[in-house]
Order: C-alpha cells, then structure tokens, then sequence
C-alpha cells in the first residue's frame, strides 16, 4: 500500500515562538518526515499581538508560514488553514501542539494506524463523556475508542474526514468563549461525518511537555472557568 501525503499543521502565539525550539527540533527528528509542514499565523494573535517570526525560524525550510489568514479562531487554527492549501482526500494531516515535544517514531506510529484505519481518526490522549453526567472519563490505551480526540497529545487525521465550510460555519455560529474547546469541536465534527474516534501509544518514548507551558498565562488551561469546566459548558 502506497504511503500517503503526510502533513504537519500546527500554531503558536507570539511569546512561545521564542520558546518552542525544542518542540520543531523533535518534527524535524521523526524517523518518517512530512511532505509539508504548515505554522499558522493569523495577522494578529487574540486580535491584539502581532507575530514576528524569528531568524532560526525562519531559516528552516520545510517550514511554509501560513500567514495569510486574517481572523485568529482560536486554537483551531492549528488545522483549519491546512484544510484549505490541501485538497486530496487521502492526505494525512497530523496536528500538533507548541509546547509538546514528540519521539522520534510519533509520526510513522501515526501514519501506520491511519492507513489501516482509513475511518478512523487517532490521539494519544483523548476522552469521553460519562453517559447522563457531566463527568470526563480519561482514555489512554492503545486502540482504544472515545469521544474526543486531546489536541495537546497530537492528532491524525484525514483531509477527507473534515467539510471545511461547515466546519468555519460551525465556529462562526459559536460564542467566541466556545472557541477555545477546539478538542470537542473537531471531534464533534468528524463524528458527525461518520469517523471514529482512537487512542494510540508510541511503541518508544513519551511526551513530553516543555517546563514553561504551566506557567504560561495564554495557556487555554489557564483560561478561566478551567478546561473541564468549558468542556461541559459548550457539551
């Protein structure tokens, strides 16, 4: 089976893009490399910080600086740029987070489970919602299925699982509050489209998180009410 086009889409905020060095160092390390890699940048960060793109960052030319996009959506801007420079159904696009950092067989276990599962979209963390109750029950385990895919763990997806004006519309009808739980908005999407929802594991290494991301007061974490408490409130 022929390998598909594998994309790497993620965004940053102005201050972690001084930081987030490591984070690029563990893409560019993977054992399987993508065919592109999207940074995307909305003109203004929030609708108030402009971005200034680093000299290291800049020199790095598997990077293409999506800069093109106007409105900042939130944190769904990680994917939803990627949808509109790429076409083909069949193209992996795998989202990542700015301040995870990824062993170097990520990618590849990534790639593995979505070409034999060509329905099914993967985490390495996500979570369900416990029936009749508010509650969040964790997921973790390998080939496990839940309901929402956590965009901080890294997530794989195919073009084809997602409808980009619906996806836009369904975050323009949104509160702006709401936009902040991109988890369950994408999910929610691609459950809608009839894709199914797992949990992976490296077959070496972990995650592993940089030591300023719980300090960081634009951290969706440190967003009041708390993430949880969004969750149930946009459920």
């Amino acid at each position: 089976m022929n390998r598909p086009r594998i994309v790497v889409s993620m965004t940053t905020s102005p201050r972690r893009m001084a930081l987030f060095r490591p984070v690029i160092e563990s893409i560019r390390n993977q054992s399987v490399k993508p065919d592109a890699w999207y940074l995307n940048l909305p003109q203004h960060y929030r609708s108030s910080e402009p971005y200034k793109i680093p000299a290291w960052l800049r020199e790095l030319h598997e990077i293409t600086f999506n800069t093109e996009i106007v409105e900042d959506w939130g944190p769904a801007m990680k994917l939803l740029p990627a949808l509109k420079r790429e076409s083909d159904p069949n193209t992996v696009i795998i989202t990542i987070d700015d301040d995870v950092v990824f062993p170097t067989e990520a990618l590849r276990t990534f790639i593995d489970s979505a070409m034999a599962e060509r329905s099914t979209a993967f985490c390495t963390m996500g979570f369900s919602f416990t029936p009749e109750t508010f509650n969040i029950q964790p997921v973790r385990e390998h080939g496990m299925e839940c309901d929402v895919l956590q965009g901080f763990s890294g997530c794989c997806y195919r073009r084809g699982h997602f409808t980009e004006t619906e996806l836009l519309q369904t975050l323009s009808d949104l509160p702006s509050r709401f936009r902040y739980n991109d988890d369950i908005i994408l999910s929610n999407h691609i459950a809608n489209h009839g894709i199914a929802r797992k949990t992976i594991r490296f077959p070496e290494g972990e995650l592993s998180f940089m030591p300023w991301s719980d300090d960081d007061p634009n951290a969706l974490k440190s967003l009041p009410p708390g993430t949880h408490a969004r969750y149930q409130k946009l459920r």
